[in-house]
């Protein structure tokens, strides 16, 4: 069924904290990208690497398969308004944008 372009436009993106013993901690990028289509509907995009030595955050735009996903990453991702509670409950257990 089509639902129109309207649709397409209620996306938005949204980033979530990957905490330390998430089961994303230690996956590959390609991992993390099959559960939360699988899951939510939603299509990672970018890893914002954890600062390292007071150095700021490096955005990988649409990371190789094989990137891991470490605690303190944050991952970007486009999906509908109305995913964020349940990923902020279910899936992160984080508010979506808020870092430690």
């Amino acid at each position: 069924t089509s639902r129109g372009l309207g649709d397409v436009y209620k996306r938005q993106m949204q980033q979530y904290e990957v905490t330390q013993g998430h089961p994303f901690d230690g996956a590959t990028f390609a991992e993390a990208h099959r559960e939360l289509y699988a899951r939510h509907r939603v299509v990672a995009v970018a890893i914002a690497r954890a600062s390292v030595g007071g150095r700021p955050r490096e955005l990988v735009g649409l990371p190789d398969d094989d990137a891991i996903v470490r605690a303190a990453d944050h991952l970007l991702v486009v999906a509908r308004e109305s995913s964020q509670s349940a990923l902020e409950r279910d899936l992160f257990g984080v508010s979506q944008g808020v870092g430690r």
